[in-house]
Formats: structure tokens, sequence, C-alpha cells
């Protein structure tokens, strides 16, 4: 899951505030130099810095978001 005090690990949801939200209901993400930007709504739902990840591994994240929020 996702939050905004940290990231674990989870293939199914996303965490918004104090809700999980599976990650169909998610609608988008942006991704900065910085961070992601995950979107319900049109709504920031989570933020995930890279800054927590090695280097060698945001493109790959990137494309996990991507993949998960295609499966809708």
């Amino acid at each position: 899951m996702i939050s905004r005090a940290g990231f674990a690990a989870c293939e199914s949801c996303v965490y918004g505030g104090r809700d999980i939200v599976p990650w169909s209901e998610a609608d988008f993400f942006i991704e900065s130099d910085k961070m992601f930007i995950i979107y319900k709504n049109n709504v920031p739902l989570a933020y995930i810095p890279k800054r927590a990840f090695e280097k060698r591994f945001i493109g790959g994240i990137a494309d996990i978001i991507s993949l998960s929020l295609e499966q809708k």
C-alpha cells in the first residue's frame, strides 16, 4: 500500500488518507522529477517520493504503477 507516511508493498491496493483504495479505482498518475503522484477523481490520492527507492528501480516502479492503472 502507499500512504502519506511511507510505502509498503501491496499488489492490489493503494492507500489514500485513511482508506485503502484498489488500484482499479485510481484514475492515473503523473511522474515528476521527484515523485509519483497517483490521482482519483482528479484529486491527488498518494504521493510516492522517488528518493525512497534506488535510482535503478525508478523506471520499473513507473512501469508497475502504469500497468496497475491500465488493468481497469
